[in-house]
């Protein structure tokens, strides 16, 4: 072999480990860029999971307040009714009180008119009784 020869298979020996360097430096390269997307996606799974359970609570807080609302438009469903009997109970009380003061009124009034008829009943007897003494002298 001749000293060109084996500079060449020498120097060619240097390019194949060169690129066996150069693929398992490429091999790292993607090896190390795989570990940095996977630490990325685990923490990106941490954080949706901390997001999704946040979520969650909040999500059992909300139905929580609905079933108080719910509870306190029942009760006040309830109330509302109650006032309703109780206001349709005063109008009927009304009702009866304005009856009852008419009737003391009209009583008022009758006992007025017999007092009247009573002054004008003791009138007549008055005049009947003059009448009768005129009759009975004349």
């Amino acid at each position: 072999m001749s000293p060109h020869q084996s500079e060449g298979d020498h120097h060619g020996n240097a390019q194949r480990k060169d690129r066996g360097k150069s693929t398992s430096t490429g091999a790292h390269q993607i090896n190390k860029r795989l570990l940095k997307t996977v630490r990325g996606l685990k923490s990106y799974i941490k954080v949706a999971k901390e997001e999704t359970e946040l979520l969650n609570e909040g999500t059992k807080s909300l139905a929580n307040a609905l079933e108080v609302a719910a509870h306190a438009e029942r009760e006040l469903k309830q109330d509302l009714a109650q006032r309703k009997r109780a206001l349709a109970d005063q109008d009927a009380l009304v009702e009866e009180l304005e009856a009852y003061v008419s009737a003391a009124h009209a009583k008022r009034e009758l006992k007025q008119d017999l007092a009247q008829r009573k002054r004008a009943l003791a009138d007549q007897d008055v005049l009947l009784e003059v009448l009768e003494e005129y009759v009975l002298n004349f």
